[in-house]
């Protein structure tokens, strides 16, 4: 419980920061953006798209919280399969980069469940296989090593 409360900080955190390094505020008329990240109410293409950008731009700047809230906004709004896919690689990196390598394996295990094949499950086998490793589960990076040594 206290590592979800402190993980919900550091998000809420990075996205005051964040509001506070553009100058904008909650509900400020003159930031889209803004509005865009809290709100979930607006499930347009482009609301996904901008929160996609934003996920993107966050991790670029090594803002691995901002990035992986982003990315939750993403999956929420319930986008094409496509989009999710790519959010869901996002999410993963994130969740790698902060150290959260158990919810790393969540996001890519993710992005197996949608894929049958090719190249989008091969790399979500081999950094899940990373993460597995990471977390001293050797048997189970092995294995998926191996799904991934299968499919070349």
């Amino acid at each position: 419980m206290l590592k979800s409360s402190v993980e919900r900080v550091v998000i809420a955190v990075s996205l005051v920061l964040a509001m506070v390094g553009t100058g904008a505020g909650i509900g400020h008329a003159g930031d889209k953006s803004t509005k865009h990240v809290i709100s979930t109410t607006d499930q347009s293409d482009d609301y996904v798209t901008d929160l996609f950008s934003r996920a993107k731009s966050a991790f670029e700047r090594k803002d691995y919280a901002l990035a992986t809230y982003c990315c939750s906004q993403v999956l929420d709004s319930e986008p094409d399969e496509s989009t999710e896919i790519k959010t869901l690689f996002l999410k993963g990196k994130s969740h790698r980069a902060l150290g959260m390598y158990s919810k790393a394996i969540d996001d890519y295990t993710g992005i197996i469940r949608l894929t049958n094949s090719g190249i989008n499950q091969t790399l979500a086998y081999s950094y899940r296989a990373e993460m597995f490793e990471k977390l001293g589960n050797k048997d189970q990076a092995l294995l998926d090593r191996d799904r991934v040594a299968a499919s070349l």
